[in-house]
């Protein structure tokens, strides 16, 4: 049965539904990972060296961007309150979903993940972590972990 023919259909089979499921999903969604270069770096002379990325990826739909983030390094220098990763791209300047913030990981001195905040700002190019309640990075382990949607400019 044609597409048209299922939805307009009263009585559609398993079949039917799955068969337009599937061709629905499959049609020009992208289904993989994509990944990006995370270009870390640190807010004021605070530094955050020697990273690792465990994870930098994303999935564009339209105007819309998934993104999974996994960056751990040292931090050090004189300490300041931000670390940063690169977009994939150029957030949204003004409007709904133009400066959002979003539930974060973050490590500070410790090996341990702990509860901390992501945000886009305004037409940025990065996404900047902060720890939970604010305040400067302690010096050694650094790290931040980020699963979250934004809208491209």
């Amino acid at each position: 049965m044609a597409y048209a023919d299922i939805i307009r259909s009263a009585f559609p089979t398993m079949e039917d539904i799955a068969d337009l499921i599937e061709g629905i999903a499959s049609a020009d969604m992208p289904t993989t990972l994509t990944t990006y270069t995370a270009n870390p770096a640190a807010s004021g002379s605070m530094t955050w060296t020697s990273t690792t990325t465990d994870a930098c990826e994303y999935v564009r739909i339209g105007k819309a961007c998934w993104v999974i983030i996994k960056v751990r390094g040292t931090v050090g220098g004189t300490l300041s309150n931000n670390l940063f990763v690169d977009l994939p791209f150029t957030a949204r300047a003004t409007g709904g979903g133009a400066a959002l913030e979003f539930p974060a990981l973050v490590a500070s001195n410790s090996a341990l993940f702990t509860p901390g905040i992501g945000y886009i700002g305004s037409s940025a190019t990065q996404v900047g972590f902060t720890l939970n309640g604010g305040g400067n990075w302690t010096a050694g382990i650094g790290g931040v972990v980020a699963n979250f949607i934004y809208r491209i400019a």
